[in-house]
């Protein structure tokens, strides 16, 4: 993951490397945030999830997202010879639409702009476009 991993700012916006600790929460942020609209695309199962779940934490480099010592989401990105990748970006539905996400990307946005690089990342198409973090996505390159 690019520099991301080590600091990400906005109001006390920090985010650390996940451990073995964490899969646990990073498995309830993405329910939390994202499994009405999984239910809509693919339906949700819950033993197949965990699955997918445990291949992902094992294979993907996690971080928490913390804001004032609470953590409130989870990211993975990875920076590949031809892009940096977004495999995940979810915040607890509580603090979505409070800037953290659009936080996050914007940083993310501007050290692969740094590389030379495009970012890349997957979004289900049934996910609704509500704040300016995921419009903020559009600016891609």
């Amino acid at each position: 993951m690019i520099g991301v991993v080590n600091s990400c700012y906005m109001e006390d916006i920090t985010l650390r490397k996940s451990t073995s600790k964490d899969s646990e929460l990073v498995y309830i942020v993405k329910k939390a945030a994202c499994r009405e609209y999984v239910e809509q695309v693919h339906g949700w199962n819950e033993d197949e999830q965990r699955r997918f779940h445990g291949q992902r934490f094992e294979t993907q480099d996690f971080r928490i997202i913390h804001q004032r010592s609470k953590d409130v989401g989870v990211m993975a990105a990875v920076t590949a010879k031809d892009c940096v990748k977004v495999n995940q970006l979810f915040l607890l539905p509580e603090y979505q639409g409070r800037g953290i996400g659009e936080t996050c990307m914007r940083r993310i946005m501007g050290e692969a702009r740094q590389l030379g690089l495009p970012v890349r990342r997957r979004v289900l198409k049934v996910i609704p476009v509500p704040g300016p973090s995921i419009r903020s996505w559009a600016l891609l390159t």
